[in-house]
């Protein structure tokens, strides 16, 4: 999701910058448009950069997920373990 975001405003902000001239549009124009999508294109490319700190951060899990994980799967076993008893 983060690369097809990074990729998709990234060629926002081409087409922008390439569009962008004294021949192509007036002074009010041209920063109508910078206006506009500017900061669109910071945003994204910001939640992108954070999608891709946290795939980062967890890519060999999230360990305190990790240990709840272990510590139900433990009490669930106990649990069975004690019914069976019963």
């Amino acid at each position: 999701m983060a690369a097809f975001i990074l990729a998709a405003y990234g060629y926002v902000a081409y087409l922008l910058f390439s569009t962008l001239g004294p021949d192509s549009f007036s002074p009010e124009v041209s920063t109508l448009l910078i206006a506009v999508f500017w900061p669109k294109v910071i945003l994204m490319s910001g939640g992108a950069v954070a999608f891709i700190a946290l795939a980062i951060r967890d890519w060999h899990g999230n360990v305190h997920r990790m240990l709840l994980l272990k510590l139900l799967d433990t009490q669930q076993k106990e649990s069975v373990r004690d019914e069976s008893v019963d």
